[in-house]
């Protein structure tokens, strides 16, 4: 009895380069039919990217635990806090495009 196990990896071709005697590496148009039915049962979406971070957060609880005043300059600061505003409204709109291709609002999602 065969066993199957599928890897979704953004590197295409360093995953189907990847020799081993007990994995057998190829591409999905090269898959076998058990694994195609079994691809097409499950969710094969890629792992989420880490969100972009600053270290704002860390800084003021760092220093507000300390009891020092930060020297961060008020330009730097404001410039973290609106990348922060900018990647929250960032990941907002991912998520509004995504919801509405699943419901077939396409229009919206080009906006």
């Amino acid at each position: 009895m065969a066993h199957h196990l599928m890897m979704i990896m953004f590197a295409a071709q360093k995953a189907v380069s990847l020799t081993s005697p007990i994995i057998k590496a190829r591409p999905m148009t090269a898959a076998s039919r058990a694994t195609l039915n079994t691809a097409q049962r499950h969710d094969l979406k890629p792992a989420m990217k880490r969100p972009q971070t600053n270290l704002q957060t860390a800084r003021r609880l760092i220093t507000t635990h300390l009891g020092k005043k930060s020297r961060i300059s008020q330009e730097q600061s404001a410039q973290e806090r609106n990348d922060l505003r900018t990647a929250r409204e960032q990941k907002r709109l991912v998520k509004k495009n995504e919801q509405d291709a699943w419901e077939g609002n396409l229009r919206s999602s080009l906006n």
